[in-house]
């Protein structure tokens, strides 16, 4: 009788088990992207959305003119960031780096890219290091660079140099490991961001193509996904090894990959809230910042321990709150900007436990200058 007993209670076990393993693979996530071609959608192209395991029907979110299209992008920080290059349809001339608020469709610009010498193939963040990286492929000298980018001014600088062949997708995991893609073997490889040195992973069985295409993690999972020739599915960082999910749309294009996550300690504090920004009156070169501090933890649990809240302006950390209530409304002043222009402030909150999400937001400060005149034209009256 007891071995009978243990015998159910051993198959229901691993019904239980297999059950857990097909819910953990077939979980569906959102995914983010440029959607810059599709067979069946030839009118609205730009940020769309798609689930993981669905990636056959994309869904525009917000559609941008055709005439400026993106070539790579990557969520960082609270925004969406691209680069665009303008198209007569045959011709591709860079044109600018912007910044995207992804709950609004807003787009700002960030940096003039119309001298950058070369389109970025892919672009990733690394969340260890807090920093942008990007791949283009120098055709001057037939080397693919490894690029920083940085958010504020959209400047870039030389990482180093992957080598001759041509990358066509990037991606950083979660702990700061770059990974891309070569045309040439259609290889994974590891690439070492302080000198640009790449080491073969193996080989993805997969074609690839030298269209423009994106590599993203799941951090929560920690699971490679890959948007590239007719192909959506997973990479294995180990083998190299890609396994198809479904299609990509219907022939469709794919950059600038993002997915969604939360990757924060349950007892970190949860993210601050009703955050707003009012610039100085009268163009005057300051800032009035409020928001509430979180009053539970990111487990959803009630926040018992709350030691500091830190303010960045852009790139710099200009503020620090050592002794904040939790739940309660608060608010500093910034007078200390140094000129007219853009300003992307980000705000987090510190316990002993880890920092929360960051809650980011972009406003102009100081007398803004128009714009030149355009279309001009003269029109002679007898």
């Amino acid at each position: 009788m007891r071995k009978e007993k243990l015998f159910h209670l051993l198959v229901l076990l691993g019904f239980t088990l297999l059950s857990m393993t097909i819910s953990a693979q077939t979980d569906s996530r959102d995914v983010y992207g440029w959607l810059r071609y599709d067979d069946y959608n030839q009118d609205e192209y730009g940020i769309c959305k798609f689930k993981t395991d669905a990636a056959d029907d994309i869904q525009p979110v917000w559609p941008y003119d055709q005439a400026r299209v993106a070539c790579a992008g990557a969520f960082a920080e609270g925004f969406y960031y691209v680069y665009l290059y303008e198209t007569d349809g045959y011709n591709a001339t860079p044109y600018s780096f912007n910044r995207i608020d992804l709950s609004t469709g807003e787009s700002t610009q960030v940096a003039d890219y119309r001298g950058m010498p070369f389109l970025f193939q892919d672009m990733t963040y690394d969340y260890s290091t807090q920093t942008m990286y990007a791949i283009g492929y120098d055709e001057s000298v037939y080397t693919t660079l490894l690029l920083k980018v940085n958010l504020t001014t959209g400047e870039t600088t030389i990482a180093g140099e992957i080598g001759e062949s041509k990358y066509v997708a990037l991606a950083c995991s979660y702990e700061g490991q770059l990974y891309a893609i070569d045309v040439d073997y259609g290889d994974l490889w590891s690439i070492d961001k302080f000198t640009g040195a790449a080491t073969d992973i193996g080989y993805t069985g997969e074609r690839v193509s030298e269209d423009l295409q994106s590599m993203e993690f799941d951090h929560e999972t920690n699971t490679l996904y890959w948007a590239g020739y007719n192909f959506w599915g997973t990479i294995n960082t180990s083998t190299g090894a890609a396994e198809g999910i479904s299609k990509l749309g219907n022939y469709a294009q794919v950059v600038g990959l993002y997915i969604p996550f939360k990757k924060t300690n349950p007892n970190a504090p949860a993210e601050i809230s009703d955050l707003q920004i009012t610039p100085g009156a009268n163009g005057e070169l300051s800032a009035e910042l409020s928001w509430t501090n979180p009053s539970l933890t990111f487990g959803g649990n009630k926040l018992t321990n709350l030691t500091k809240i830190e303010i960045y302006r852009n790139e710099q950390l200009v503020h620090e709150i050592t002794n904040p209530t939790i739940g309660e409304k608060s608010n500093w002043q910034d007078t200390g900007i140094q000129q007219n222009g853009s300003v992307v402030y980000r705000i987090t909150a510190i316990n002993n436990e880890g920092t929360s999400s960051t809650t980011a937001q972009a406003i102009f400060i100081g007398r803004d200058v128009p714009a030149a005149p355009s279309q001009l034209s003269l029109i002679y009256r007898w």
